[in-house]
């Protein structure tokens, strides 16, 4: 009777969970969760046996391919810069994952890339997408660096050898804030080119200033902070308002002065509702089910996560001071994040096992990522129980509040850039 209570109570604990948490939905999407907290992708995936290149700006160092990996949902494959190899931090990432290096054409000879490209080609033949991304460096700044010719000589010569057209799929990378905990990472189609055999090579070199200026185009540009916030906010909304069927607003002038929105967002701010609530969750019984199932796990979940916390301290310390030591520039914090935690926590739930044996082991590699989910999902929690309430103690109010916010991202159900 007592395990029947026990298991009983577990499951009780992760069926609440999971219903109040969006699932990952591959392993690449489960590593991405512990930091950000969707990645969304609205446009249509080509569905053809053209050999495929992605191209795309580089916000976020390591965490763009995988961005992407998640974005397309189809085996990549990942180039970097070959310098990367020499980087003690960061190698054993790049063995790991089988990144394709690529040396800079204006600083080596163009016989040191002769491997990678056949790498690539066999990639392009065997159905893979080529993963490039031509600024050949990740940065913080809003306008993008002149994008390198590389994955053009990767097209043309693939062309010459195969006699087969390539694809060029332009995406452009956005994140809310790339640094913070629960952002979201917003994928975008930028373009797609497609060039066939009898192309030349000087007319393909051109091409990589239109898909520089295609990806520049869709990044939101230069914004103050609240401008951003704002826009983040709309993106996010849009996305659950239209089913998907919305994008990324690229054209600051088309949101910026709608009063309505401004309005909207403001009241939301002031009053704590999460419209993500209303919206979801329509009618009574769910209503009622969501305020429970938070109420569990913010309750029965809190014991697991500070347990986690606790057992992972020492492990929680050094990966924060060897993160903090390492990310001498924004960019670069997150991607520190992964690169060191990813080693760092296996290696101490390791040394436990070891240490104290293998259930010491296991409890502290469970609690801490619950742990870790559990806290994440922290603000928003009590903003989605507030909501839930009242709207279950003012059942007239819901209705309102959906034919405001209706009427207020209308305008903005459709904006994708051209």
């Amino acid at each position: 009777m007592n395990y029947f209570l026990l298991i009983s109570t577990i499951l009780i604990i992760l069926g609440s969970h999971f219903y109040v948490t969006k699932l990952p939905h591959n392993f690449w999407s489960m590593l991405l969760s512990f930091f950000y907290r969707d990645v969304h992708f609205n446009a249509d995936i080509p569905n053809d046996d053209i050999a495929t290149i992605v191209v795309a700006n580089h916000p976020n160092a390591f965490i763009d391919p995988f961005a992407l990996q998640v974005a397309l949902r189809r085996p990549l494959v990942r180039t970097i810069r070959a310098d990367w190899l020499q980087h003690w931090l960061v190698k054993w990432v790049i063995r790991l994952i089988d990144a394709v290096p690529l040396a800079r054409f204006q600083k080596d000879n163009h016989m040191k890339n002769r491997r990678s490209f056949n790498q690539l080609h066999a990639a392009l033949t065997q159905g893979k997408w080529v993963v490039v991304f031509p600024e050949g460096i990740s940065h913080n700044r809003s306008k993008l660096k002149d994008f390198k010719k590389g994955t053009a000589h990767i097209a043309a010569e693939y062309m010459a050898a195969t006699s087969r057209p390539v694809r060029v799929l332009q995406l452009a990378i956005y994140y809310t804030d790339k640094s913070r905990l629960n952002s979201d990472i917003w994928v975008e189609k930028a373009g797609e080119s497609i060039y066939y055999p009898e192309a030349d090579r000087i007319s393909l070199l051109t091409e990589t200033s239109t898909w520089q200026a295609n990806i520049q185009a869709t990044l939101p540009g230069t914004m103050r902070s609240t401008e951003k916030l704002k826009l983040n906010w709309v993106n996010h909304y849009l996305d659950i308002i239209s089913n998907k069927q919305s994008s990324l607003v690229a054209d600051p002038k088309i949101w910026h002065a709608d009063t309505q929105v401004t309005q909207l967002h403001a009241w939301l701010q002031v009053s704590g509702l999460d419209l993500n609530v209303i919206y979801r969750h329509k009618t009574m019984p769910t209503l009622v089910l969501r305020l429970v199932a938070e109420t569990v796990v913010l309750i029965s979940g809190l014991p697991i996560a500070v347990l986690g916390l606790l057992l992972n301290l020492p492990a929680v310390i050094v990966h924060y001071l060897v993160t903090r030591q390492q990310s001498k520039a924004e960019d670069k914090w997150a991607s520190n994040t992964y690169v060191i935690g990813l080693p760092l926590y296996p290696l101490f739930w390791f040394g436990l096992t070891i240490w104290f044996g293998p259930i010491v082991g296991f409890v502290a590699c469970s609690t801490a990522i619950y742990s870790l989910l559990y806290w994440r999902n922290w603000s928003s929690r009590g903003k989605s129980m507030f909501t839930a309430f009242n709207c279950l103690s003012q059942p007239y109010a819901q209705p309102t509040i959906l034919k405001l916010a209706n009427e207020a991202l209308l305008p903005f159900y459709h904006c994708k850039p051209s």
